[in-house]
């Protein structure tokens, strides 16, 4: 393991890079997205996730970050989350099929949470709630 700053928060990361994470009441384990060639790379022409696995791309300022889903091959929600690390914004089930749209929250944000489609609503993580790493 190694000392990591996400955001103002220090963090313990595995040597894969990734982090235990908890959103709400679920727990899963992110991969780290936080420099521009892995958050450009993100999730594209990876085969699948497991179902407690994610993505958690880390950005240096709050912004509107936009997202596509160039080469990806399965179907994602997203969690958009603020500086105060809190959920402000979700899309379900977003779908290989929607490249080249892009996907552009209604707030600033500096964390954004790829998970598998479906897990945010089976997991009732709703508008909000809290992650935690």
């Amino acid at each position: 393991m190694v000392a990591f700053i996400l955001g103002s928060a220090h963090v313990l990361v595995q040597d894969d890079s990734s982090v235990n994470i908890s959103v709400g009441e679920a727990s899963l384990r992110a991969v780290i997205a936080d420099t521009q060639e892995e958050r450009t790379r993100g999730l594209s022409s990876r085969p699948s996730l497991s179902q407690e696995e994610g993505m958690l791309f880390v950005f240096e300022d709050e912004g509107k970050h936009s997202f596509w889903m160039k080469d990806m091959r399965f179907p994602l929600d997203i969690l958009w989350i603020d500086k105060e690390k809190r959920v402000v914004e979700i899309t379900l089930n977003v779908s290989p099929d929607s490249y080249p749209g892009r996907l552009i929250p209604s707030v600033p944000v500096l964390y954004v949470l790829e998970v598998n489609a479906g897990w945010t609503e089976r997991n009732g993580i709703r508008i909000g709630d809290k992650m935690k790493f």
